[in-house]
């Protein structure tokens, strides 16, 4: 007797999203590396004036370099960590699109809902609503929708 295999549920709103979150996280890891950066640049001219103004010796410099080099690691870390904890969810992205599109009103955020349930049998009116919901949002380009606001807080 073959065994039947069940297929994953589909799930085209919320693998959307998903890949507007990824793109989110990206873009703020990449932020947190370039102001962990800025810091330690900062830092250095501010250091490399200083010695020639003041006359740094070595000992001091050295000092100077790696203090910046831990406010640096501290300024990437804070970003990387404000990456993992405060990176929206699919449903809390669903409620932008809602507020950028609010011709979809509540049916949007429903349908996700719904995907993101792990259910896979629906009834005959919330299949009706992901059907509907699909269809209207396959116009959408989510990643655009997103592309000016990728800080997201």
């Amino acid at each position: 007797m073959p065994e039947t295999v069940a297929q994953p549920a589909e799930r085209p709103l919320v693998d959307s999203l998903a890949a507007v979150r990824r793109s989110i996280r990206r873009f703020r890891l990449a932020w947190a590396c370039v102001a962990g950066l800025g810091v330690f640049a900062g830092v250095l001219a501010i250091a490399a004036t200083a010695e020639q103004w003041i006359g740094l010796r070595e000992p001091t410099a050295l000092i100077v370099v790696g203090g910046a080099a831990l406010f640096a690691l501290l300024v990437i870390l804070q970003g990387v960590l404000r990456v993992v904890l405060r990176t929206p969810s699919v449903v809390e992205l669903a409620l932008g699109v809602e507020k950028i599109h609010p011709e979809l009103l509540d049916a949007f955020v429903c349908a996700v809902e719904l995907e993101t349930s792990g259910r896979t049998a629906f009834g005959p009116l919330e299949e009706a609503l992901l059907v509907r919901t699909r269809q209207q949002t396959q116009a959408l380009d989510l990643p655009r929708v997103f592309r000016s606001s990728l800080r997201w807080g």
